[in-house]
């Protein structure tokens, strides 16, 4: 018979399913919705994370979301010669959203 314990359990067990469920969809764990506004910023050493943010529904600028060793989260313009030199060099910015969610927020 079902016990408050076997509750609990089913409990966990759906949500735990919930979980795996929607962090297998697609979703990059990486992901960054929200829109910055771009300002200027003085030049990052070293970059550790970059993404780019494009136009779209609720985010009116194009920026660069840019991630330096310290955890710390820089919203730059793409205008920047020290950003646009590193972006000839091959710095990689992987889109902010994946394109599964740009469908779903626009």
């Amino acid at each position: 018979m079902w016990t408050s314990l076997s509750v609990s359990r089913w409990i966990f067990l759906l949500t735990l399913t919930a979980v795996t469920l929607f962090s297998a969809s697609g979703v990059d764990s990486n992901t960054h919705i929200k829109c910055c506004k771009p300002f200027r910023q003085p030049k990052i050493n070293p970059i550790k994370h970059c993404y780019k943010q494009t136009q779209r529904h609720r985010c009116r600028h194009d920026a660069y979301k840019i991630t330096d060793e310290n955890g710390r989260l820089y919203c730059v313009k793409p205008t920047p010669p020290w950003l646009q030199k590193r972006l000839n060099a091959g710095l990689n910015c992987s889109p902010d959203i994946s394109p599964n969610l740009r469908k779903r927020f626009g």
